[in-house]
């Protein structure tokens, strides 16, 4: 299935905390080879939270990670398509108007997720995350939201591959990854799983981004202390 498109191109803010800045080498624990955070969460994925209709993928993403903190919590989510969709109202989008539907940056709602919260979740942080540490986050944190410039080549692949650099681009999405292995990473997208090459990931990804969810254990091997030091400093 392949639904909305509406990931604004990546943006850049010096303001941005890195990952890289608050690892301690010598804490962080050995990172799997192979990890799946949705492993026996049958009733996880299905909904694509609106963004089979509308492109509200940049909402959609931290919905599916909300969603799947809460399932490995024991805890009801919170949320819902017209939560989604009500928190996208906040670019000035309106059901109502066709021509308003215009996507987000990425960079923006995770901002907006920190502020005022995404069905009344709020995260405490970001922090943006370099393709050559995706998996590594993914293994730490429980997931990691990735914006992608998706290929036309998508269209009829199984699992997405990077097989024609001159393919035009559909457009830009959000996605949350739960799940890697060596050969493969795994996305929630339109509500299913996908999975996807690391030749395709390094190709198209143009921005990730790891969050501190309240509902999740801090990850080992994080300098919170520093984090939160330096996150008084640019709020």
């Amino acid at each position: 299935m392949i639904g909305k498109f509406g990931k604004l191109p990546a943006k850049v803010d010096g303001r941005t905390l890195r990952l890289e800045r608050y690892l301690v080498t010598e804490a962080l624990p050995k990172v799997p080879a192979a990890v799946d955070w949705q492993d026996g969460l049958h009733s996880w994925d299905g909904d694509p939270l609106g963004n089979d209709n509308f492109g509200d993928c940049a909402y959609a993403a931290p919905g599916h990670a909300i969603t799947l903190a809460s399932k490995l919590a024991g805890i009801p989510s919170p949320v819902t398509a017209a939560g989604i969709l009500d928190a996208y109202g906040a670019t000035g989008w309106d059901p109502a108007r066709p021509e308003t539907d215009q996507g987000a940056y990425l960079l923006d709602v995770l901002k907006q997720w920190r502020n005022d919260g995404i069905c009344r979740v709020r995260i405490e942080a970001f922090v943006s995350v370099a393709v050559e540490h995706i998996d590594a986050a993914v293994a730490l944190f429980g997931g990691v939201i990735l914006g992608f410039r998706l290929p036309a080549t998508i269209e009829g692949q199984d699992i997405w591959d990077a097989t024609n650099p001159q393919a035009p681009t559909l457009g830009g999405h959000a996605v949350y990854q739960f799940a890697t292995s060596p050969g493969l990473g795994v996305v929630n997208t339109w509500g299913i799983r996908q999975a996807f090459t690391p030749a395709f990931r390094a190709r198209y990804c143009d921005e990730a981004y790891a969050v501190l969810m309240p509902d999740r254990p801090s990850p080992c091997g994080l300098d919170l202390a520093k984090l939160r030091s330096d996150l008084a400093l640019i709020s």
